[in-house]
């Protein structure tokens, strides 16, 4: 193949990151829905610690 046995998990993680991707674009086109930002909460822990 000619790369190095070294750059094999490297590959596979940006293989896994574009399925990824596409996944969510196939989601959209599907669903016919824009894309939303997920919401992150904070623990409340944190915020309470404050």
């Amino acid at each position: 193949m000619g790369l190095a046995p070294d750059r094999r998990p490297h590959n596979a993680a940006l293989i896994c990151k574009a399925r990824r991707r596409i996944d969510v674009l196939f989601a959209l086109l599907r669903d016919r829905q824009p894309y939303q930002h997920p919401v992150i909460h904070e623990p409340a822990a944190a915020a309470t610690a404050a």
